[in-house]
């Protein structure tokens, strides 16, 4: 987990709550959880707290697009506040700064162009899919292609194809 101390002298954990939980219910059995190793990050604001904590989990796990997307989406209040105090940033577009901000904290490397694919992937899922489409996307099992294939369909002509659809087809396939 990631904690920072605050100015009362208590701590404020920013990211690592599932690991923090796996070890509570460990250590009712082994008390060797009874402690969980911590990354303390000093000097840092409210603002670059909440930057952490989003960019902590973009590849800690399988993220689904659209957690990723949520995720790069609220970077958007740290965009415009870096933007309000350097001004070399006013030109860039917000997909590149939030992919930076992201390879910067994660030493992993991801392009605007990837975070601007995902949160409008996100949006088509959310808005244009059914219900059931959009499960099954938001789950990794539709392809790009077939995603922005079904958006532009009626929601009545998309469930009749998902229920219509032959079982056990591959994400290709279908």
């Amino acid at each position: 987990p990631l904690v920072r101390k605050l100015d009362g002298g208590g701590w404020q954990m920013i990211s690592g709550h599932r690991r923090l939980e796996a070890y509570r219910m460990l250590a009712d059995a082994d008390d060797s959880f009874s402690k969980i190793p911590c990354r303390i990050i000093e000097g840092i604001t409210d603002s670059q707290a909440i930057t952490l904590l989003h960019t902590a989990n973009y590849f800690v796990r399988a993220l689904t697009v659209t957690e990723r997307a949520r995720a790069t989406q609220a970077l958007g209040i740290e965009v415009e506040r870096m933007r309000a105090e350097d001004d070399s940033l006013l030109g860039m577009r917000s997909s590149d700064i939030k992919a930076s901000m992201i390879s910067e904290q994660t030493g992993k490397p991801v392009s605007g162009k990837t975070v601007a694919r995902d949160e409008r992937m996100a949006k088509i899922i959310s808005e244009d899919l059914s219900r059931h489409w959009a499960q099954e996307a938001d789950e990794g099992r539709l392809s790009a292609s077939s995603i922005d294939m079904l958006k532009d369909l009626p929601r009545e002509k998309q469930a009749r194809l998902y229920v219509e659809r032959p079982a056990g087809l591959s994400k290709k396939e279908t």
